[in-house]
């Protein structure tokens, strides 16, 4: 019988984008699924990243339930990363306007 190795998924870097509202870097936040009386997803966590100083923005909450924490984590950052690029399109938009109304 011959054992054949898995092999091990390529988990890109991706960095996290600062708030654009203040520009500080934000917290990933991690809380676990389990639930009193061995109910939820015991050994499970949420990622998701917030920004502490402003408190303005956060990206959607991942789970690392069918995937593993690595993998999770890196969907969290690109929900953070695509917020960010979404309100820099907006504050982008606003100047434009603004520029047009002066």
């Amino acid at each position: 019988m011959e054992v054949t190795k898995t092999a091990k998924k390529e988990i890109p870097y991706i960095s996290v984008k600062a708030c654009p509202v203040c520009g500080e870097h934000p917290e990933l936040k991690k809380e676990d699924l389990g639930r009193p009386g061995g109910h939820g997803y015991p050994g499970h966590f949420t990622y998701q990243y917030q920004c502490d100083f402003c408190r303005l923005l956060k990206g959607v909450e991942t789970h690392d339930i069918y995937d593993s924490p690595e993998e999770a984590k890196n969907r969290a950052k690109e929900s953070w990363n695509e917020e960010v690029d979404r309100v820099r399109k907006i504050q982008q938009a606003y100047a434009a306007a603004r520029s047009i109304c002066e």
